[in-house]
């Protein structure tokens, strides 16, 4: 991602959101890149009294990341999803104080915001149709996002991820596929597949979804990006090759508990990522099989196949 002779080091940035599963992973790079970022968090925030810190308040670059919604199907929590567009729409107001114009936002949205029913694979033109009170906090927070930056001359991107993996990614929150079954081989359960093993999802490694990040904010004031730009793995993966790629991986041969697909899992859902390989000469690096042989070495030791 950044080598010694790099000499593109990204501006100055703020990461909100730096706890999380792609905070930290992108904070260890923007520091790796010879930009130390300011971390805020829950405890440490953003913004107080109505403005920024004073720390944040000369950054560049903002990475919002920070999501309290991130089940998929966390149709129950809707007040957590009103919660997070407040926390964006107070951040975004605090910014445009500051004077937002110069400055680049860079929101963490979802793929589960475009319409289910789409051809695949699905480019950023392509029509929108939350199914989930995830999918719906993430395109609020999205036209929150443009609208400020109508408003004040912020540039802003809103990154619509794929399913994002790779190590130490929690399983507490229910989601991630790749991160339960690895959990699951490990302490010896049977893996959960949930929905027909033919169902094709899209997995993008972090580090690469971490790449694209740094990317943006390397990119001068006076190159536009897009509005929304996808970010994914490049190919359709079906859950029966994710099987045999993680039996593989872990050398064990997995038991395996169906259940039947939740009212918000999709046949197939698979990204475009042609624009963002044109915006910013990005394309996904580490295939699936490398990706999850890092991540099974960060939680379990490789033993070889007896």
């Amino acid at each position: 991602m950044c080598t010694s002779s790099d000499r593109s080091r990204p501006p100055p940035a703020v990461v909100v959101g730096a706890d999380g599963f792609i905070g930290r992973h992108l904070c260890r790079a923007l520091t790796d890149c010879g930009t130390s970022p300011l971390r805020c968090t829950r405890a440490r925030p953003v913004v107080e009294r109505g403005g920024l810190t004073r720390a944040a308040a000369g950054a560049e670059v903002f990475f919002y990341l920070a999501s309290s919604v991130d089940l998929p199907s966390a149709a129950r929590e809707p007040e957590r999803g009103t919660a997070d567009v407040r926390a964006l729409e107070a951040f975004l107001r605090a910014l445009g104080r500051e004077g937002g114009a110069g400055r680049t936002v860079v929101l963490a949205s979802s793929a589960t915001v475009y319409a289910a029913e789409e051809a695949q694979p699905v480019a950023e033109t392509a029509p929108t149709r939350p199914d989930s009170v995830y999918a719906a906090t993430k395109l609020a927070m999205e036209e929150r996002l443009a609208r400020a930056a109508r408003e004040t001359g912020l540039r802003g991107v809103a990154v619509r991820l794929a399913n994002t993996y790779g190590p130490g990614q929690s399983t507490r929150a229910g989601h991630g596929v790749i991160a339960h079954w690895l959990e699951a081989v490990a302490a010896g359960r049977p893996l959960r597949l949930v929905g027909s093993d033919r169902a094709r999802r899209d997995f993008v490694f972090v580090q690469d979804v971490v790449d694209a990040l740094v990317r943006m904010a390397r990119q001068p004031v006076a190159v536009e990006l897009p509005p929304v730009l996808n970010v994914g793995g490049g190919a359709p993966v079906s859950l029966r090759t994710l099987l045999d790629v993680v039996a593989a991986t872990s050398a064990t041969t997995p038991r395996v508990e169906r259940r039947p697909a939740r009212s918000t899992d999709r046949p197939s859902m698979w990204l475009d990522i042609d624009l963002a390989r044109t915006v910013i000469s990005w394309a996904p690096a580490v295939t699936l099989e490398q990706g999850i042989a890092m991540t099974w070495a960060g939680r379990h030791p490789l033993r070889p196949r007896s």
